[in-house]
């Protein structure tokens, strides 16, 4: 969880597109199709994987909680124009990649029997002096060429070739004389196929099961429409306007504008269509429940706007202790959330500002958490979600560690950062060296922000875990990152007046591990903190947030 450095890695490799005036289109997958059982099975292989890591250095890659965030974060901040699918990208993928005549950058090479050229990314190289991307291109009609293969029989052909598939293990029952070059024995007797398609069809399903020939069928189907030329007007409408989220009470699509835009985040999908949620995927505790349902009343609330539900059942596929599990969690409001009044700015026939929304649904959460909303107003808009989501959640774990962990790594990653770079041991330099001499609207100086970084910057690096590792430590900084990331999804649909969180300035997950193993046994931490900044104009501005956030907590009386 190292955002701000994998943001800067994001950061150098876009630019260098921009810079050679490449124009990209980004699509990001959306939500998994899958039954039920399907995906307790994959909740299963992410339990085995998050359980299995350990203080070594030698661990399974699992996906950190904001990873995908911070990528839609340094696209907007590039302003890269990127759309969301609502379940499988690969449509609108091959559909902008023929409207727009651009190359699918992909380690996929049967992307180019659809009808679209690929790009390997190994092959891509930037020429710092000249400004220039060289690459690779595998053009699509050579391999088509080389393929040989009637245009109606590709969907049998990537049908039968698709490896994850549960009737591939039958691929021997099907295809005569298969060989280790599964592709090549498939090619042979495919091209055979093509005046008796229909009865070899009918062969296949005959000789498969009945689970095997339904998800043979519906990925026979799938693969049929992928190789239309019909256009996903969606996607290719959403990249010929720019950005912008269309999500209005008289748009009939306005549930996939919100997902296409951003707007409504992945998870909430099946949420909405199928009424499922899935648990985390990161290091837990097995003494304590999923880390997900520590953001459990915000999903609710979320689901209830997107439904205009008042009673409300979620089927939940999560952990209990080491084993994936599915079972239903109810709960009914008051009244109904309405969304009638849900805009977006938009233009009117004049050309003005849209701006109708009479009832901030954000607000109306918040309340439940701080009554008094205005005890924000002395603090940065920046760390307002982040102070409100810290209060939220100390209603599940009054952890004042962990919640000094998480207002001084938001302090060194945003205010400290912004005057002296990136804190790491190389390149340690500052953006603004004409002007160390000033201090910034925080009220920080250049000087005491160097030495604030100096003093920290061994805690910003992986060490001693072997003998530190602390599941029920990394379990809470789980949950409260689900619970700020599902606060921020809230913000968001609900039109952002808030400025949502900027992950990569505010989330690194190693520094606030470490600096919690520091305090976790100090008896005055205030004092520990104090003794590493020294009496500084960071160490004061840090207290000024810890001051800001128990005066939220007060406010609830």
């Amino acid at each position: 969880g190292e955002y701000d450095r994998y943001a800067e890695y994001l950061r150098c490799i876009l630019k260098r597109f921009i810079e050679s005036n490449v124009t990209c289109y980004v699509i990001f997958n959306g939500a998994m199709d899958a039954p039920l059982e399907k995906r307790a099975e994959i909740e299963q292989n992410v339990i085995n994987r998050a359980d299995a890591i350990t203080g070594e250095n030698e661990n399974a890659y699992c996906e950190t909680i904001f990873l995908k965030d911070i990528w839609k974060e340094i696209l907007d901040e590039l302003e890269i124009a990127y759309y969301v699918t609502e379940y499988d990208s690969n449509i609108a993928l091959f559909r902008v990649a023929n409207m727009f005549r651009c190359p699918i950058v992909t380690k996929n090479y049967q992307y180019c029997l659809r009808y679209s050229s690929c790009i390997p990314p190994q092959s891509v190289e930037f020429d710092e002096k000249e400004k220039q991307i060289t690459c690779k291109i595998f053009d699509s009609k050579n391999c088509r060429s080389i393929l040989r293969v009637r245009h109606g029989l590709l969907p049998l052909f990537f049908t039968l070739t698709d490896d994850n598939s549960i009737y591939f293990k039958r691929l021997a029952d099907i295809v005569d004389s298969v060989t280790r070059n599964v592709m090549g024995s498939v090619l042979r007797w495919i091209r055979k196929q093509w005046y008796e398609l229909d009865d070899n069809m009918k062969k296949i399903l005959q000789i498969l099961t009945e689970e095997e020939a339904d998800a043979f069928m519906k990925a026979y189907e799938y693969n049929q429409e992928l190789v239309k030329n019909t256009t996903d007007w969606d996607a290719v409408k959403h990249f010929g306007k720019g950005k912008g989220s269309a999500l209005f009470e008289n748009d009939t699509k306005w549930f996939i504008s919100g997902v296409s835009s951003g707007r409504i985040a992945i998870p909430y999908v099946n949420l909405a269509n199928k009424g499922t949620f899935s648990g985390s995927w990161v290091a837990f505790d097995e003494d304590k429940e999923d880390a997900m349902l520590s953001a459990l009343d915000i999903i609710f609330y979320v689901y209830g706007i997107l439904t205009n539900r008042q009673e409300l059942n979620i089927t939940f596929i999560g952990r209990k202790e080491k084993k994936s599990s599915i079972w239903e969690i109810k709960k009914k409001f008051d009244k109904p959330i309405s969304n009638k009044e849900l805009f977006t700015e938009r233009q009117t026939k004049r050309g003005r500002q849209d701006k109708t929304q009479t009832v901030d649904l954000f607000e109306k959460f918040v309340q439940k958490v701080m009554p008094d909303i205005n005890v924000l107003k002395s603090a940065p808009e920046d760390c307002w979600i982040l102070i409100i989501t810290l209060a939220y959640y100390w209603q599940k774990n009054t952890d004042i560690i962990l919640a000094y962990s998480v207002i001084l790594s938001y302090i060194m990653l945003g205010p400290v950062s912004d005057r002296v770079g990136l804190i790491r041991r190389s390149n340690f330099i500052s953006p603004d060296v004409a002007e160390n001499d000033r201090v910034d609207d925080h009220g920080l100086t250049y000087e005491d922000c160097v030495t604030a970084a100096n003093a920290l910057m061994d805690l910003f690096y992986v060490k001693n875990l072997k003998s530190q590792f602390h599941r029920s430590i990394l379990h809470a900084m789980a949950e409260f990152q689900h619970c700020l990331q599902h606060m921020n999804y809230l913000n968001k649909l609900c039109g952002q007046k808030i400025a949502c969180t900027v992950y990569h300035k505010t989330i690194d997950a190693t520094f606030m591990y470490n600096i919690y193993i520091k305090m976790k046994d100090k008896s005055n931490p205030t004092k520990y903190i104090e003794k590493r900044l020294k009496k500084s104009s960071v160490f004061d501005y840090y207290q000024k947030i810890v001051s800001i956030f128990e005066s939220c907590l007060q406010s609830r009386g």
